[in-house]
């Protein structure tokens, strides 16, 4: 309630991967106090597994929901796990759940990190699949990109992804969806 006077703060991120998330009835009444005031909950998927995400989007339809980084694949240039996929499109037949377009360098799982888009193509189609245009948010995860490369990597990596999914694609995923979901007042121009 406190911090939520202020304009800039717009959601919590439960990011430690020490903490062991559950859906206890405390959990699901203190993150209805977010969805209450319109505010955002992103989830490390280590920390809340995709199945946990499925059905806290269920208990609380109304909370904005974002999973950080590519749902927490680690990318090998090779076919998606099948269980993997299938968590995915439970937890993005939810209109409330949004997915980060980011983390790919970092977790790819060969190193240096690939710097050619078809190597995590499979991911990456799986999370256009399952979230479209409309509900995915492209994060630079900056400082934490330049583990596995650089940020202009990443953006490189996104472009070539997304460009020949035209203009307005672009524009969702790269400023609008994030503008939408986090509550952001845009100045005019």
């Amino acid at each position: 309630q406190r911090f939520a006077k202020d304009p800039r703060y717009v959601g919590i991120r439960i990011r430690n991967n020490d903490i062991k998330f559950e859906l206890t009835q405390k959990v699901i009444d203190n993150l209805k106090l977010l969805a209450e005031r319109d505010m955002t909950a992103d989830f490390l998927v280590g920390t809340a597994s995709l199945e946990t995400i499925d059905k806290l989007a269920t208990e609380i339809p109304d909370l904005k929901i974002v999973i950080n980084h590519c749902a927490g694949y680690s990318a090998d240039g090779k076919t998606v796990d099948e269980k993997w996929k299938q968590n995915v499109a439970a937890a993005a037949k939810h209109k409330n759940v949004y997915c980060k377009f980011s983390g790919m360098l970092e977790h790819a799982k060969k190193k240096p990190a690939p710097e050619d888009v078809e190597y995590y193509r499979p991911m990456l189609d799986v999370l256009w699949e399952a979230f479209g245009p409309e509900r995915l948010i492209h994060a630079s995860n900056w400082p934490v990109v330049r583990n596995g490369g650089d940020y202009e990597q990443h953006l490189e990596l996104c472009y070539a992804y997304l460009r020949p999914k035209g203009h307005q694609a672009m524009e969702q995923v790269f400023w609008k969806n994030a503008a939408r979901v986090y509550g952001v007042k845009l100045p005019r121009r």
